[in-house]
């Protein structure tokens, strides 16, 4: 036959725990279970904490970073706020650098000393700053002294994208007449992608047609739009899209008829 459990009420020290503060090494932290009154698993909890007036811990600071990790497109800049905290009543200043920074980026520390609080750092990237991740140590030292954290920056290329245009801007074209404007699409970091041209807003009685109908990288197509005899007179606004996959922008040119 099994043992006879031991009774809830009965039981003590299950959950008892005791051990040093890793912040200064002094204080001791203590918790464990009581019973506030009679009954079954109705525990409570209790925490206290206490540190022997012989034990004492030399003044000293730590240092920390946010945010842990940030992104930049290649010529971009972000910023960190890195913070010091006095210890066991330090009262000294810390001096702050930051190493690890990838080529063509520069970074500033604002301020570059302190006691206690917050300072700003700075990262401006350039250009030619090679895309990748890289680890920063921001380094505090004062005196004898010194702690360092780290931050990461994550340097990413530029998006490829393209540019709209269409020249001229407005015309003036008679019922029965056409007109021609030139759609130029500009590559934008490194596009190379197909975009397809299309238009919206001609109206009634107004054809339109593009050659090519779109443009792989860069290049130019010719919008013809023609004027119908019975076509409504007055000023109508074009909408030019093109698209190349998620990518869409537009431009806007003006047609009066007469």
């Amino acid at each position: 036959m099994a043992p006879a459990r031991k009774p809830e009420v009965t039981r003590w020290g299950d959950y008892s725990s005791i051990g040093v503060d890793p912040v200064d090494d002094c204080t001791l932290w203590y918790t464990t279970e009581y019973l506030k009154a009679s009954g079954s698993f109705n525990w409570s909890t209790r925490i206290a904490n206490f540190k022997f007036s012989s034990c004492t811990t030399a003044p000293d600071f730590a240092l920390s970073a946010t945010p842990a990790s940030a992104t930049v497109t290649q010529g971009g800049s972000t910023s960190y706020t890195a913070t010091v905290t006095p210890l066991s009543g330090f009262t000294g200043t810390v001096s702050l650098t930051v190493s690890g920074l990838p080529t063509g980026a520069t970074a500033t520390l604002n301020p570059t000393s302190l006691t206690s609080g917050n300072s700003t750092l700075n990262v401006v990237t350039s250009t030619t700053t090679p895309a990748g991740t890289y680890t920063l140590t921001i380094t505090g030292t004062s005196g004898t002294l010194s702690h360092s954290t780290t931050v990461t920056l994550v340097v990413q290329a530029p998006t490829p994208d393209f540019a709209i245009s269409v020249s001229p801007t407005s015309l003036s074209v008679a019922r029965g007449a056409s007109g021609k404007y030139t759609v130029t699409i500009s590559p934008v970091n490194g596009f190379t992608g197909t975009v397809s041209l299309s238009v919206s807003g001609a109206g009634a009685r107004v054809t339109t047609s593009f050659n090519p109908t779109s443009v792989a990288g860069s290049g130019s197509s010719t919008l013809t739009v023609t004027v119908g005899s019975r076509a409504t007179t007055g000023t109508r606004t074009l909408t030019i899209t093109g698209a190349s996959g998620a990518l869409s922008h537009s431009t806007t040119a003006t047609i009066t008829i007469h």
